[in-house]
């Protein structure tokens, strides 16, 4: 069944819940509502269509569709499941609440939107976290935010687009976890990676037997395992790529930056909010 709920928390902190909470929800009719060519999701399953479009048969639409008045019709905004699944159950009116917003607002709550459906796989969702941050020049704070995540949670999802691109496609494809996903990160040899990665799959391995066969085969190279190691554990408590360089008696951390606030957070972290002067 369709749970009722508001823009979702991702557009709720987009827009602001005051705003919206004044504007009227009204109804169209499905043929007046045009699909965003932009939108930002490619593939809809059948079999979840068919859910909702079942429960939307005995309940109705519960949340509103966000559309744009544009010429004689409708553009939606945010929706697009619900609408193609109302049009299955065979509605010809569906709720909407109709916003005025840039072309560049809309292309925002769009991906918005995406990064939040349920089915989105690991790599997608790190896919829509790094268009934000290089598109719209979020910082991972920022998109922590708008999304409802922790900032460490955007960070590591981040982080699983340094995986071999075929290593990826496995992730897209549901054939390893995101948790394997983050094991691979500690292999940094691509083609090693990969080869661990099928042999992930063909063995069927659990989460402990990954960890287990990950650490085995890190071990073979103990100082790039233990400086791995490191490196990881500091990529998750700094939300970015960090490098260790030299030996256990000298040598230099690298730290990642993109930008003032960037940098800030950053200081903020390893300082522990001291103000500086």
């Amino acid at each position: 069944m369709e749970k009722k709920r508001g823009l979702g928390r991702g557009l709720d902190n987009f827009f602001g819940t005051q705003p919206l909470k004044d504007e009227p929800t009204d109804t169209l009719s499905v043929d007046r509502i045009k699909r965003n060519p932009k939108q930002p999701r490619k593939y809809f399953s059948d079999e979840s269509l068919d859910e909702l479009a079942e429960s939307i048969r005995k309940v109705g639409v519960l949340q509103p569709l966000l559309v744009k008045k544009e010429e004689d019709d409708y553009l939606l905004i945010a929706g697009e499941r619900r609408l193609r699944a109302a049009r299955r159950a065979g509605l010809k009116e569906v709720p909407v609440r109709m916003i005025d917003a840039s072309d560049e607002e809309v292309d925002q709550i769009s991906l918005i939107e995406n990064i939040q459906r349920e089915d989105l796989n690991p790599i997608e969702e790190a896919e829509g976290y790094e268009t934000l941050k290089k598109k719209y020049k979020y910082t991972q704070d920022n998109i922590a935010e708008l999304v409802g995540k922790s900032r460490p949670y955007v960070a590591n999802s981040m982080r699983l687009l340094k995986l071999e691109p075929v290593v990826q496609d496995m992730m897209k494809k549901g054939q390893l976890s995101i948790s394997q996903g983050k094991l691979l990160l500690s292999i940094k040899d691509g083609n090693e990676q990969i080869a661990h990665a099928k042999r992930m799959i063909k063995e069927g391995e659990t989460i402990e037997e990954s960890a287990k066969s990950t650490r085995s085969k890190t071990n073979n190279k103990a100082r790039a395992s233990y400086y791995s190691d490191l490196e990881d554990k500091l990529m998750d408590r700094l939300g970015t790529k960090t490098q260790v360089k030299g030996s256990l008696k000298k040598g230099k951390v690298i730290i990642d930056y993109h930008s003032k606030e960037d940098l800030m957070r950053i200081y903020d972290l390893i300082m522990g909010g001291e103000f500086l002067d």
